[in-house]
């Protein structure tokens, strides 16, 4: 075989292996290419899930401190009101019923108003009107007529009336336009400030 043919022949294995090699060399870079972009795709579909199961997990929590939120106010509104009633149908009434029988127990009015001249209005110089309920008149005018009182109806100091319009009694100096009010609705109302706001701690919960 002359050397031609043999130098021909290498050529043809030579230009065979490179277009192999080159083959092989292009095949690796699609390879190469399709598995990176499987990974990116992989990695982004990781990412976006977990994106997604994060935002799903926020909005499940928002979703369940609002409800909590909303059970919070509920409950709270319940005890509100569930003490509202409390007070307004059962404490109230109570305490106004207790409050009626003493002011209108002739024996407190005598021993209430003689204390409050004696101490406060025996040393005042100003017009005062005394007026009281009417179902205690008979008693008090009889009452009134004590030493004390004459001496200062005398001196033309203190007057007495008597109304149905309230329970109670109230004390008015009308040259100074102050009232002293002791009538049942006043006296239930200061009472049930004193009254009502300690009964909260039995109806509404710290951690409400």
């Amino acid at each position: 075989m002359s050397s031609k043919v043999l130098g021909l022949n290498e050529l043809i294995l030579k230009l065979q292996d490179e277009g192999i090699a080159k083959a092989n060399e292009e095949s690796q870079k699609i390879i190469d290419n399709a598995n990176k972009t499987a990974n990116k795709i992989i990695t982004d579909a990781e990412e976006k899930a977990a994106a997604q199961v994060d935002s799903f997990e926020k909005t499940r929590m928002r979703q369940r401190q609002e409800l909590d939120d909303e059970m919070t106010m509920a409950a709270r509104d319940f005890m509100l009101n569930f003490s509202n009633n409390i007070q307004s149908f059962i404490i109230r009434p109570h305490v106004k019923k207790d409050i009626e029988e003493v002011i209108l127990d002739t024996k407190f009015l005598k021993n209430c108003l003689k204390g409050i001249f004696q101490e406060v209005l025996i040393k005042e110089e100003s017009d005062i009107l005394v007026i009281l309920n009417e179902k205690t008149k008979n008693e008090m005018i009889e009452f009134f007529g004590g030493k004390m009182f004459k001496n200062m109806s005398a001196k033309g100091k203190i007057n007495f009336a008597f109304t149905d319009k309230f329970t109670g009694f109230q004390i008015i100096k009308r040259d100074e336009k102050l009232i002293w009010d002791f009538t049942l609705d006043t006296l239930a109302q200061e009472i049930g400030k004193l009254v009502e706001p300690n009964l909260l701690k039995y109806f509404i919960q710290k951690n409400i």
